[in-house]
């Protein structure tokens, strides 16, 4: 009998949590380069909800000799 409230408790506390609707976050830019080096890059994208909540996430690539320095435009 104990076994039996008990499932019945669990599943009461549990089922508010399942009808609950989580915003789905949807892509809104593809990955993007916000910085470079002589031997990294780091990429960005920006994911925003249906709440207008922004969220960031990035990565960094390594690889020896990935960029030149261009003197005429000052950068990687």
């Amino acid at each position: 009998m104990k076994t039996n409230s008990w499932l019945v408790l669990a599943s009461a506390l549990c089922s508010p949590g399942l009808n609950a609707q989580d915003s789905v976050p949807s892509a809104t830019t593809g990955p993007v380069v916000v910085d470079t080096g002589p031997h990294h890059r780091i990429w960005q994208t920006v994911i925003a909800d249906s709440l207008g909540n922004n969220f960031t996430n990035s990565y960094t690539e390594l690889a020896t000799g990935l960029n030149f320095c261009n003197g005429a435009a000052s950068r990687w």
